[in-house]
């Protein structure tokens, strides 16, 4: 994506004391989900990688700019 293409008030919506709430929120309702059994496409993709890895003995770090949600989403889906 150019930044041309990126709308001036995303450019700086990170900076918003709210964001971090409001993201969690969202990563929450995804976690919930996750639980229940329904695996979201970006997640599941996700695993495949991460299976690909382990499977070799190798350890995982996740070291994400978040919450560190995805260690729980590879935790439950990763059959490694």
């Amino acid at each position: 994506m150019l930044n041309e293409q990126v709308p001036p008030e995303f450019a700086t919506r990170w900076t918003d004391p709210a964001f971090p709430g409001r993201q969690r929120e969202l990563v929450d309702e995804q976690l919930t989900r996750l639980r229940r059994g329904e695996v979201e496409r970006v997640f599941a993709i996700g695993a495949g990688f991460v299976e690909q890895v382990a499977s070799d003995g190798a350890s995982i770090l996740d070291a994400g700019c978040a919450s560190g949600f995805y260690s729980e989403v590879f935790n439950h889906c990763v059959k490694a």
